[in-house]
């Protein structure tokens, strides 16, 4: 009965949905509130060959968006017999969005979130499934002013002995489990 679960097109994952993040600034680094500017970087990308047409920042908690410029050095793959919108989009999408790091040290987040051609969205929130797969809402890196200094806190770091990130702090102190998009209490936001 259960042997086979993995195959059942109900539960297949032939496309993925939006994915990024932000990569810079990374998890732990440490920039001088006294420095002018920052770029923030990172990627994205949608499955099913689907191309990124707009990526958004937010330093407000989602209030107000910034467009980041994006671009990717790949050249659509076109389908057979087709041309226009059946383009195939492949690999990811970087973005970069040059802040000041004053806007960055009155920010308690920095989020992005991204658009594809089919006009699919990254949610704010979560959302449930029965694998827990696919859950890829707005990417958010918290801003803790220590001193002079700005220190940026991922959500996770990836690998089995990483217990580190702010959505690992929230978990552990909830008993182990978020509850927030799952119709639970809490939220993603920064407090």
């Amino acid at each position: 009965c259960c042997r086979r679960w993995w195959f059942k097109p109900e539960y297949i994952i032939n496309n993925i949905n939006i994915n990024g993040a932000i990569a810079y600034p990374w998890h732990n680094e440490i920039v001088d509130s006294e420095r002018k500017s920052y770029t923030i970087k990172g990627y994205a990308y949608s499955g099913g060959g689907r191309k990124i047409i707009r990526v958004e920042i937010s330093l407000d908690g989602g209030m107000a968006w910034r467009l980041a410029p994006f671009h990717t050095k790949e050249k659509p793959r076109w389908a057979a017999g087709s041309s226009g919108d059946h383009a195939k989009h492949w690999c990811w999408f970087l973005w970069e969005l040059d802040v000041t790091v004053s806007e960055m040290a009155e920010a308690k987040e920095i989020i992005f979130r991204a658009w594809d051609q089919s006009q699919n969205s990254m949610p704010e929130r979560p959302t449930w499934n029965v694998m827990g797969m696919l859950n890829n809402p707005w990417y958010r890196v918290r801003v803790h002013k220590e001193g002079s200094m700005l220190r940026f806190e991922h959500p996770t770091q990836a690998g089995p002995d990483k217990e580190e990130g702010w959505m690992v702090n929230m978990a552990n102190k909830a008993g182990g489990h978020l509850n927030w998009g799952w119709g639970g209490s809490g939220t993603p936001a920064a407090a």
